[in-house]
């Protein structure tokens, strides 16, 4: 799955066969899919497969997005580590 800037954001892993032809065609009612957002591809890769010398490979690009979104939990951290 990529996102309007070509970025990998996520593994598309299961759908529907009527929304193979969703790039024609586009029925909401018929096409599903799964995806697995990259983030936690890449944590699994880290954490569970041991896989850190693959993540060193990669060129991994911080958006505004995630980048907030760790600011808010650092600052949650923080916060609560000081209570």
């Amino acid at each position: 799955m990529l996102n309007g800037d070509g970025h990998l954001v996520g593994l598309l892993f299961d759908g529907s066969w009527e929304g193979v032809m969703s790039d024609i065609y586009y029925n909401p009612d018929l096409v599903r899919s799964i995806m697995v957002d990259i983030r936690y591809v890449l944590w699994v890769m880290d954490k569970y497969a041991g896989a850190q010398n693959l993540i060193d490979e990669l060129k991994i690009i911080e958006t505004a997005s995630t980048s907030a979104k760790s600011d808010k939990k650092s600052a949650k951290s923080k916060v609560s580590k000081s209570k």
